[in-house]
């Protein structure tokens, strides 16, 4: 009865160390937001203690391009201790996102949680955002605001260590038309976008030759093209037909070689032809070039005793 008793403790035990490491979540505790020009002029305070006290819907606010926005925060557990040791958050982010175009890339700032006081501070000038966050605003104008949260999380090393990240909402940020103009005009004359720009982060833009004469422009006329075709087509063959007469009178029937001969003189022709038309030179000049090989070797053979015949 002693075993099962003390069996029956450690399960309870271990039972509730379980719940209670499976029900911690991060939170925070003296968190104050703070939005001042760089005169030091206050123009935002809000302090919070605990996710509890965070308005479901943040508030909307203009800035300038002088402010500077500042957070401060201890994070605790939800159990009200600090999170400390193996709580410690791994990851703090200050994001700042367009919650309604999901193709846009968020704006992340890393915080660095001390590991003693599980305290964390951060602040921006509003004219130091990231490039890609001026894109942002200059893309989708003033009347487009962005939202700005907290997240916390962290690996845990261990069961007992499993920690609920939290994510909270702190403000709805609106820029004025002086700010975007302000954007916009230092997104093309900054050094570090004329840097991206001459290391080719942007697509180059396409060279325009102006002395450069295209080929079609140098191409003659079509009836030019056409006239020179039909030379190239009907010269040979009116010599041929010149002489023929007295092929005939020697030569009754063609001889293999005299077939061959003609034959190969047509393939030319025919390869002219099809290069006029649209052929490559890839292919016709090959296929025209072992041609001319057999038409020099079968007209020799049937040229040979016409020419002695005639000599």
């Amino acid at each position: 009865m002693a075993a099962r008793a003390v069996v029956a403790a450690v399960a309870l035990l271990l039972c509730s160390i379980w719940s209670v490491a499976a029900s911690l979540a991060y939170d925070i505790r003296d968190a104050k937001l703070t939005v001042s020009s760089f005169d030091g002029a206050s123009r935002f305070r809000k302090s919070f203690d605990g996710k509890a006290s965070v308005p479901t819907t943040p508030e909307l606010l203009t800035l300038e391009a002088d402010d500077v926005i500042k957070l401060s925060f201890s994070t605790i557990l939800s159990t009200g201790e600090k999170a400390t040791g193996d709580f410690l958050p791994h990851q703090a982010w200050v994001v700042i996102s367009d919650v309604t175009d999901k193709e846009s890339s968020d704006s992340v700032w890393p915080l660095r949680v001390r590991g003693a006081t599980a305290s964390a501070t951060w602040s921006l000038r509003v004219d130091r955002m990231s490039e890609s966050l001026k894109q942002t605003i200059v893309k989708q104008g003033v009347d487009h605001p962005l939202r700005m949260h907290l997240v916390l999380a962290s690996f845990p090393s261990n069961s007992n260590s499993v920690v609920e990240p939290l994510q909270l909402l702190l403000l709805d940020l609106q820029f004025t038309s002086a700010i975007a103009s302000r954007f916009a005009s230092a997104l093309s004359n900054s050094l570090r976008s004329k840097a991206e720009r001459e290391d080719g982060f942007y697509p180059w833009p396409a060279n325009q030759h102006t002395f450069q004469m295209e080929p079609w422009q140098s191409m003659p006329p079509k009836l030019v093209s056409l006239l020179a075709a039909f030379l190239v087509l009907s010269l040979p063959w009116t010599v041929l037909l010149t002489i023929w007469h007295r092929i005939v009178k020697n030569v009754r029937a063609p001889k293999t070689m005299v077939a061959l001969f003609l034959v190969s003189v047509y393939v030319i022709e025919l390869g002219a032809v099809l290069h006029w038309v649209g052929v490559t030179p890839w292919v016709v000049f090959p296929a025209m070039g072992a041609v001319s090989i057999g038409a020099v070797l079968t007209g020799r053979g049937a040229l040979t005793p016409f020419l002695a015949r005639n000599a």
